[in-house]
């Protein structure tokens, strides 16, 4: 087991061993809380986050078919979903390989399911941040201002800058690439990759970029809702998806931890804190929160594991 395994595989034991200390030591609070539940709410969460996988699978569709690959959306589905489960293994490659060996096997061009996939984690990213960022202009929230302004700024930045430099920071990322010989024995695929990056119509992935967005604002419903099926209050949609957002893109850039296991659940707890809601309550929900996302992603694959042959010709 190389470091970076080792460290994930301690971090995530150390988060699971508090989890478990935390349930038995608040195991009284839990039960009342989860004993006093609106069930009708909790349902509503439900079916507000199967939404929500529905958008997800969508719209990495809606990518591929920006590259020319048709496809029907249970075979996307499939490839999405089981690919998906690996994000918990230790090691951020086995999200990326699952979902391009379940790609080759249902005929789809493996260097197209990669740019796809890259183009996803650029979009969920950039829209994510736009929510924090208009969350934090747009609304009184100056405390996180302060602390989260600056540094979403820049990191939006960061993500922007290819799109506004375009072709020009394409061709300087490659250059270096073929300068320094780092993909020479595959230097004829880099730059069919290259040439496939160069065609994609900035106008046709606006939509999805809004897709995402409008992502996020349920996202924010979905945190909403759960939170008055635990507490009976009902906080701010903006403040829930702008929780949301932040504690997300918090645990996704924190590689080493698969999953942003720990991260994002510690981040929420804080965020919800602050607005009132008590610790042991926004504790319990950002548990919640991680439990449901892990039974979907167990559930929701049994019915497209059964998928194996494309529904359409992808060549």
């Amino acid at each position: 087991m190389n470091k970076e395994k080792l460290i994930s595989t301690t971090f995530i034991l150390i988060i699971v061993l508090a989890w478990i200390y935390y349930a038995f030591a608040n195991f009284s609070d839990i039960a009342e809380q989860l004993s006093s539940l609106e069930h009708s709410y909790f349902l509503l969460a439900q079916l507000i986050l199967l939404l929500l996988y529905f958008i997800l699978v969508f719209n990495w569709q809606q990518g591929l078919s920006l590259l020319g690959v048709k496809t029907g959306f249970s075979s996307v589905a499939r490839i999405w979903l089981l690919s998906n489960l690996a994000k918990y293994i230790p090691g951020a490659i086995w999200t990326p390989i699952g979902r391009g060996f379940y790609a080759w096997k249902q005929k789809i061009p493996i260097s197209k399911v990669y740019l796809s996939w890259g183009l996803e984690i650029y979009l969920i990213l950039l829209s994510a941040t736009t929510v924090v960022l208009l969350s934090l202009l747009a609304f009184p929230l100056p405390a996180f201002r302060e602390e989260f302004f600056i540094p979403f700024i820049l990191f939006f930045l960061c993500l922007i800058s290819p799109l506004l430099l375009g072709k020009k920071a394409l061709n300087f990322f490659f250059g270096i690439i073929f300068f320094f010989g780092f993909m020479k024995k595959y230097e004829e695929k880099a730059k069919s990759f290259r040439e496939s990056i160069v065609k994609i119509n900035l106008v046709q992935v606006f939509p999805i970029f809004l897709s995402y967005f409008l992502m996020w604002m349920i996202y924010g419903l979905w945190l909403m809702v759960l939170i008055v099926s635990i507490t009976g209050s009902k906080p701010d949609l903006f403040f829930s998806a702008f929780a949301w957002s932040l504690s997300w893109t918090l645990g996704y850039i924190v590689i080493f931890v698969p999953g942003g296991i720990g991260i994002r659940e510690g981040a929420l707890t804080l965020l919800l804190n602050s607005q009132g809601v008590p610790l042991a309550s926004a504790a319990l929900i950002a548990l919640m929160t991680r439990f449901q996302h892990v039974v979907y992603d167990m559930l929701l694959v049994v019915p497209f594991s059964f998928v194996k042959k494309p529904e359409k010709d992808n060549n």
